[in-house]
């Protein structure tokens, strides 16, 4: 039985994986290049794609390099719903050992 709030709820989903650079880092740890600093994230977001859209998977590794999927309920790249309603943002940190799809929807 799932927890509550892991319910589905009355969206459809959609995601889209973004990799966002700031070439302006600048570093505090000594012998270290300074460059750019790329992070790699996660959008999930309401949508309305047509029945029958495929839904995407998340293909990941384990620290001991085991590949693994994990069938998601979103699909990829879909366009955002068109609302005039505003929708909150939530930001997740996975920490240190997870990894960016950890919390799928």
């Amino acid at each position: 039985m799932q927890p509550e709030l892991a319910s589905a709820g009355d969206y459809k989903v959609g995601v889209k994986t973004l990799d966002i650079t700031n070439d302006k880092t600048s570093t505090l740890l000594a012998n270290q290049i300074k460059g750019q600093e790329q992070l790699k994230i996660e959008v999930w977001y309401s949508s309305d794609y047509k029945e029958g859209t495929p839904l995407t998977s998340y293909e990941n590794e384990t620290r001991l390099a085991k590949k693994f999927s994990i069938q998601a309920n979103a699909a990829r790249d879909v366009a955002p719903l068109a609302s005039e309603l505003k929708y909150p943002i939530v930001v997740i940190s996975h920490g240190y050992t997870g990894y960016r799809q950890i919390m799928f929807t």
